[in-house]
Formats: C-alpha cells, sequence, structure tokens
C-alpha cells in the first residue's frame, strides 16, 4: 500500500480523512496523486460525498461547479 505525507510529517494512508497526529483534516488530489490539508486558505474542498454522506475522502478545487470527485462521477448509487 502507498503511503502519503501530511504536512506535519505524520504518515497518511489512502483512505484518510483526518491526520491522526495534528487532527488536521486531509484529502486525495488525484490529479497530483497526493494528499493535501483541508484548511479554510486550501485550493481544495472535501468531495461532495466526503462532506454530505461521509464515504469520500477526495478533494475538488475550491469553488468548482462540479462538487463531485472524478470517482464519484463514475457512480450512480451511493455505496453503503
Amino acid at each position: 500500500m502507498r503511503h502519503y505525507q501530511c504536512s506535519c510529517g505524520n504518515i497518511l494512508f489512502f483512505d484518510n480523512s483526518t491526520c491522526m497526529q495534528c487532527g488536521e483534516q486531509v484529502g486525495y488530489d488525484s490529479a497530483d496523486d497526493q494528499m493535501v490539508t483541508l484548511t479554510g486558505e486550501s485550493a481544495f474542498q472535501r468531495c461532495s460525498n466526503g462532506t454530505q454522506h461521509g464515504i469520500c475522502n477526495w478533494v475538488v478545487p475550491r469553488g468548482k461547479l462540479e462538487l463531485l470527485c472524478a470517482s464519484c462521477l463514475l457512480d450512480r448509487t451511493i455505496p453503503i
């Protein structure tokens, strides 16, 4: 399994949505294949399925009209 790194230096895994060391919200940026920290100044926001249903940790660019990430756009049903 591939490991990623939080801005605090802690190891993150693909399905992490929170850093267990610093407590920051993190998300997966598929365009750059990296985990990004989601702060108020971040260029990203969590996918709509992540904020509304807690099932996705991918991010989309802040202010983008499409609120679903590339992965969730392929789904017709929200997985349980």
